[in-house]
C-alpha cells in the first residue's frame, strides 16, 4: 500500500501438479518464512557442494570463472516435483517419486556429454536419482524418451541420447534402478517404431532405413548424416550395456550396427557425406547456386558444401557442417582414424579444422560462435575433438588446443559464456578440461587426458575419498605434459579411468613450454577398432 507507505510481503509457492500442492510446498518448505535464515542456510549449502573441488594455483579471474562453472554445472539439473513427491508425469496424470528425487528436463544432446560425466565425479549422490527418473518416464508414458523439458516430449534433437547418460552410470558402478527394464525400453526404440497410443514421432527418426540400408537417406530425413552417426554411438552404448548384462545376440546385433558410421563416410572429399536412398552420395556444389529439393513434405539441400550449416528443414547436419561432424565418432576413433587411413592424414585433418577460416556457407547459423577455424565451442558436437589427437599418437597437440580453449573461451562477467549454456554443458566442459581431463565417450570409463590449467586441483569424493591433479612449474606457456606419476608410479599413457579416479589417490604432472613428443604416445585411450 504504497499511500500509506506500507510493505507487503507477498508468499508465492510453485508446483507443477496443484495449487494445493503449491501451498504445501510453501508452508512445508519455509514455514518460519525468515529471509535472513533462507539467504544464510542457502549460502551454506552452496558452500558446500562448490567446496567439492577446490584449486589452487589460479588467478583470481581463473578461480571466479572456476567457480561460476561450477555453479552452472550443478545447477542445472533440478528437481520437478511436490515435497510430497508427486510429479506432473508425460502421460498428464499425476505421479510419486517414492524414495528418490524425480528430475523432469533432459537436454540430453547437450549434458551426455561433459555435464552427466562430470556428476558421476562430484555430485555421485544425485546420479542413481537421474536414471530411476527415466525409469519413471518410461514407466509412466510407455516409451524411453530423447531430449525434452518440464517433462514434455516434443520435438528431439537428434540421437537417442538418454541411452549414453543411463550406460555410463551403469558402467560407472550407479546401479539403483530397474536397469532391466531401461535396457528392454532402448531395445525396442532402436528396433521398432512406437505404437499407438505413442505419437509416431517419439520414435527413431529414419529407423526403417537406418535398420534396412544402414544409414539414414538425405532424401527421406532430415540432418540424414548425424542421425547416422549418433544413432551408431548410441548402439555402441545399448551394446556395452547388453554386454554387461550378459545378452550375447543383442550385444553382437548392436555392435555390428556401430558400424553404421562407415556407410556414410566419402573417401574421395573425405567427409561424412549425405547419401541418398540408392546408395549414391549427394551432388558436390561445384560452384552452383544452392537449392532446395522438395519430395512431399521432405525438403534439403539439393548440394553437398562442407561448409554448410543451414537452416532446418533442409540441413544434412545438426547445427554443424560437414567439417564439424567428421568427428563424431566417438566410440570408435581408431576406425575413423582408419578410414583416413594413417594417423598423418588424420591428424593432418584436424590440424586443418583448427587452422582454417571459420567462416561458414550462407546462411549463417546463430550457433556458430566460440571458434577456432571451424572448431566451435559455443555448440556441442566439437566439444570433444581437441582430445583426438590422443588417439592418434600426438597428445601435445591435444595439450595445446585444450588449454588453448579454456583459457580463450571462458571469461568472468557477462558475456562470459561463448555460447548457449544448454543446462551446464559448456560450464562442464570446462570444468573437465580445466582438470585435465574429459569424457570422450560417455559410456566407456575413460577420461581422455589433456592440459591441467591449475597447479593443484583437489575433488572430494564419494566416501570422503580425495583425488588430487597436481600440475608442477603450470602456467600459460607451461601447458606440455612432460612427464607424469600417477600414486607415486610413472605414469605414461593418454587417459585415465574413473576407476582409477574413484579410489582416490593424486596424478602429479611436470610441466613444461614445449612438448615431449615421447610422452603418452604409445598408449592412446581406448576405442572399438583396436589398433
Amino acid at each position: 500500500n504504497t499511500e500509506e507507505n506500507e510493505q507487503v510481503l507477498v508468499k508465492v509457492g510453485i508446483s507443477y501438479t496443484s495449487i494445493e500442492g503449491a501451498r504445501n510446498n510453501l508452508h512445508t518448505e519455509i514455514p518460519h518464512w525468515d529471509f535472513d535464515k533462507i539467504k544464510n542456510d542457502a549460502n551454506d549449502i552452496w558452500n558446500k557442494e562448490l567446496s567439492k573441488i577446490t584449486i589452487d594455483g589460479a588467478t583470481n579471474d581463473q578461480k571466479e570463472i572456476f567457480t561460476t562453472a561450477l555453479y552452472h554445472s550443478l545447477l542445472a539439473q533440478y528437481i520437478s516435483q511436490d515435497i510430497d513427491g508427486k510429479y506432473f508425469g508425460s502421460d498428464g496424470k499425476v505421479h510419486k517419486a517414492e524414495g528418490y528425487d524425480f528430475y523432469g528436463s533432459y537436454s540430453c544432446w547437450d549434458t551426455y556429454r561433459s555435464q552427466h560425466p562430470l556428476l558421476t565425479l562430484i555430485a555421485p549422490e544425485h546420479v542413481n536419482n537421474y536414471v530411476r527418473s527415466i525409469q519413471a518416464k518410461v514407466e509412466n508414458y510407455g516409451w524411453l524418451p530423447a531430449q525434452h523439458f518440464l517433462n514434455v516430449y516434443g520435438e528431439a534433437m537428434v540421437g537417442d541420447h538418454l541411452i549414453p547418460i543411463i550406460v555410463d552410470a551403469y558402467k560407472k558402478g550407479y546401479r539403483d534402478y530397474d536397469v532391466n527394464l531401461l535396457y528392454n525400453a532402448m531395445r525396442i526404440k532402436a528396433l521398432e517404431l512406437p505404437k499407438d497410443p505413442i505419437p509416431h514421432e517419439m520414435g527413431r527418426s529414419g529407423l526403417e532405413y537406418y535398420k534396412k540400408v544402414g544409414y539414414a537417406p538425405i532424401d527421406k530425413v532430415t540432418e540424414a548424416v548425424p542421425n547416422t552417426l549418433e544413432l551408431a554411438y548410441d548402439d555402441w552404448c545399448i551394446a556395452q550395456l547388453a554386454k554387461e548384462l550378459g545378452k550375447n545376440d543383442d550385444y553382437e546385433l548392436f555392435m555390428k550396427r556401430a558400424f553404421n558410421y562407415k556407410n556414410v563416410w566419402d573417401p574421395k572429399t573425405e567427409f561424412m557425406r549425405p547419401k541418398k536412398v540408392n546408395g549414391d552420395f549427394l551432388e558436390e556444389l561445384n560452384g552452383r547456386d544452392q537449392e532446395i529439393v522438395k519430395d512431399g513434405e521432405h525438403s534439403y539441400y539439393k548440394y553437398f558444401d562442407p561448409l554448410l550449416i543451414g537452416r532446418r528443414p533442409n540441413r544434412h547436419y545438426t547445427e554443424s557442417n560437414a567439417w564439424q561432424y567428421i568427428w563424431s565418432v566417438q566410440h570408435d576413433v581408431q576406425g575413423l582414424i582408419n578410414l583416413f587411413g594413417s594417423n598423418e592424414k588424420f591428424i593432418n585433418k584436424l590440424d586443418t579444422f583448427f587452422e582454417m577460416s571459420p567462416i561458414v556457407s550462407s546462411p549463417k547459423y546463430v550457433g556458430v560462435v566460440g571458434t577456432i577455424g571451424q572448431y566451435v565451442q559455443g555448440n556441442q558436437p566439437s566439444h570433444h575433438v581437441a582430445y583426438m589427437y590422443n588417439y592418434a599418437g600426438q597428445p601435445w597437440k591435444t595439450q595445446n588446443r585444450a588449454r588453448q580453449v579454456t583459457e580463450e573461451m571462458y571469461r568472468s562477467g557477462p558475456g562470459g559464456l561463448c555460447g548457449n549454456e544448454d543446462m551446464g554443458s559448456l560450464s562442464s566442459w570446462f570444468i573437465l578440461s580445466s582438470m585435465g581431463i574429459y569424457s570422450v565417450t560417455p559410456g566407456s570409463t575413460a577420461y581422455a587426458i589433456g592440459s591441467p590449467m591449475f597447479g593443484e586441483i583437489t575433488l572430494t569424493l564419494d566416501k570422503g575419498k580425495v583425488f588430487k591433479i597436481i600440475a608442477k612449474n603450470n602456467s600459460k606457456e607451461n601447458r606440455y605434459i612432460q612427464s607424469a606419476k600417477f600414486n607415486g608410479v610413472d605414469f605414461n599413457q593418454t587417459w585415465i579411468s574413473h576407476e582409477e579416479i574413484a579410489k582416490g589417490g593424486e596424478i602429479v604432472f611436470q610441466m613444461g613450454s614445449e612438448p615431449n613428443k615421447e610422452w603418452g604416445v604409445n598408449s592412446v585411450p581406448p576405442s572399438m577398432t583396436k589398433k
